[in-house]
């Protein structure tokens, strides 16, 4: 086979070797690429759904409702106190009249205590609206402050993601030498069978044109004849 068509199809070999070890690396990064696309992308859902759920308790039926459970919860920490100062009271009072106590001091005692438990309840429920919108806002306070610390953990998991995948990219991207070494070896190859560098086994050795003149002329006759003598 020609020498020249010999180097022709190892050069073409070689070259297309390496871009078959281009394009696979370069697959390779895209789907690392686009992975690292899609954990930012599930970063910022959850982000984004924070601050949804966050937006979402401002709303004005929500307010009302947490506002009404603010204050719930005011009064009836109020009667738990009421309950067990009633309880102490009865348990360390005795009966401050010896002897029989008419029927009519019995009902004004029972009167008496009735409108003062009535008016605590009436005060714990009257203090429960006032105090509600207060723990409102400072529930609103704690709850805002959770948000930043979530966006913040986020931004940072965010953030470290980024650099690890960045890594992986470059990794997958990166083109195996083995491969490019093979491929510039082969076109070494062919490139000096093509000029006559490295002989083909079983073709025919390129002549070299200006060697074959020189052989022919009066300096190859010359020569001839010198080595002839000696």
């Amino acid at each position: 086979m020609n020498p020249a068509l010999i180097g022709l199809i190892m050069t073409v070999a070689s070259t297309a070797l390496k871009m078959a070890a281009d394009s696979k690396a370069a697959r390779r990064a895209e789907r690392e690429r686009a992975e690292a696309q899609r954990r930012q992308s599930e970063y910022q859902t959850r982000a984004s759904a924070a601050v949804d759920r966050a937006a979402r308790d401002y709303e004005p039926p929500v307010r009302q409702e947490r506002q009404a459970e603010a204050e719930g919860q005011i009064v009836r920490g109020y009667e738990e106190d009421l309950g067990r100062a009633r309880a102490q009271a009865e348990g360390m009072t005795g009966p401050s009249v010896q002897g029989r106590v008419s029927e009519d001091f019995l009902a004004a005692k029972a009167a008496d205590t009735a409108r003062r438990l009535q008016g605590a309840a009436d005060f714990a429920r009257l203090l429960g609206k006032v105090r509600a919108p207060g723990r409102l806002r400072s529930n609103e306070a704690f709850d805002r402050a959770d948000l930043g610390v979530d966006l913040g953990q986020y931004a940072s998991f965010a953030r470290g993601q980024y650099g690890a995948d960045q890594l992986k990219i470059q990794e997958a991207g990166r083109v195996n030498p083995l491969v490019y070494g093979a491929g510039g070896l082969l076109q070494g190859v062919g490139q000096g069978i093509a000029s006559g560098t490295i002989p083909v086994p079983g073709g025919t050795p390129k002549v070299d044109p200006y060697a074959s003149s020189v052989e022919a002329g009066p300096t190859g006759a010359h020569l001839r004849r010198t080595k002839a003598l000696t």
